[in-house]
């Protein structure tokens, strides 16, 4: 999807419902899409704050992930989104509170996340924590 094509941005545009701060992509009915909207063109689907980011702010480098300074996951505001690397992000949606696997207390099975029952493990570059009360409820079992 060639970002700089003149039909794809008039399109695009059309779609976008510009508030006091943020920016919003819309449905064809004109209803604001409020969670991680996606463009449609000529059969190629792209994240439409990507797009976005393509369009007013430049390339993205292809190991990093696009962050919205803003904290809300519909925006579409180029002066909202940065470029981060997943690393960073993860930080930046810890310290605004927005990141529900960091702030998380306890596990699906209700065993609380202390230093004594909390495994950590990389996962696609990544920390992914775990239960330790539950990995040894699925040896035994």
């Amino acid at each position: 999807m060639k970002t700089s094509d003149k039909s794809i941005q008039t399109a695009f545009k059309k779609r976008i419902k510009v508030t006091d701060s943020c920016w919003y992509f819309m449905k064809l009915n004109g209803d604001i899409i409020k969670e991680h909207p996606k463009f449609m063109w000529k059969g190629i689907s792209m994240h439409a704050h990507r797009l976005s980011y393509l369009m007013h702010v430049g390339d993205i480098d292809y190991s990093h992930n696009i962050y919205r300074a803003c904290g809300d996951v519909g925006c579409l505001n180029p002066e909202h989104l940065l470029a981060t690397d997943p690393s960073t992000a993860g930080i930046q949606r810890s310290e605004r509170g927005s990141n529900q696997k960091a702030n998380q207390t306890h596990c699906i099975r209700g065993h609380e996340f202390t230093p004594e029952n909390t495994r950590v493990k990389m996962k696609n570059g990544r920390p992914n924590r775990g239960c330790k009360a539950c990995a040894k409820m699925l040896v035994s079992a």
